[in-house]
């Protein structure tokens, strides 16, 4: 098997895997502010520096957009 065959297999490392595209995934500035009490003491969940990073409901992380892992399901 060669690597390319590999990484065709882990849907972490596809770029349609994303988190911006997965169902546990909720970029949105109200649940972030939920889940982080305080947050808006310091700034905003809505702030423009947070672009599109949000929660992952299923590991309770806050992750860019752009982030992937083993776990993903189609929204």
């Amino acid at each position: 098997m060669t690597l390319l065959s590999l990484l065709r297999l882990e849907p972490a490392l596809q770029p349609h895997a994303a988190c911006a595209r997965c169902a546990f995934f909720d970029s949105g500035a109200a649940t972030i502010e939920s889940q982080f009490p305080g947050l808006s003491s310091l700034s905003s969940g809505y702030a423009s520096v947070r672009d599109g990073d949000g929660l992952c409901t299923k590991h309770l992380r806050l992750l860019r957009a752009t982030s992937a892992c083993a776990e993903f399901a189609p929204k």
